[in-house]
């Protein structure tokens, strides 16, 4: 990444999560407690663009969205940046998280791997 992304990218990145769960949880005929997990592991793919979001001094966490993010998937990537990012780039990869069910989802599923690649080589620079 030869440049920090833009609060721009940070915000269409973390939105185009939020209507990915948003989707997830309006699929017709699947039951609640089948759609809150699948959604629910969206979550964490959130935690690298809010910290960048602070980290770069773009505003607070609301002004990102309105959402927030959980405190565990900061802190967890916090406590190991490379080790995190490497994780949510196997589960886009393996389809962990079936975003290439949903439209659009094979462009984001690009967009979140390569965000995803460029910011774990900044941390092993």
């Amino acid at each position: 990444m030869e440049e920090y992304p833009s609060k721009e990218k940070l915000i269409l990145l973390v939105n185009s999560l939020c209507k990915l769960q948003d989707k997830i949880l309006s699929v017709k005929g699947m039951p609640k407690h089948i759609q809150q997990p699948i959604a629910d592991k969206v979550e964490p793919l959130k935690a690298p663009m809010f910290f960048l979001w602070e980290k770069l001094g773009y505003g607070s966490p609301t002004e990102l969205s309105p959402r927030g993010i959980n405190g565990y998937w900061m802190a967890s990537f916090q406590t190991s940046p490379p080790d995190f990012l490497s994780e949510c780039i196997q589960q886009l990869r393996t389809l962990e998280i079936p975003i290439n069910e949903y439209d659009g989802g094979i462009d984001l599923q690009k967009s979140l791997i390569n965000f995803y690649s460029d910011l774990q080589e900044m941390y092993c620079d």
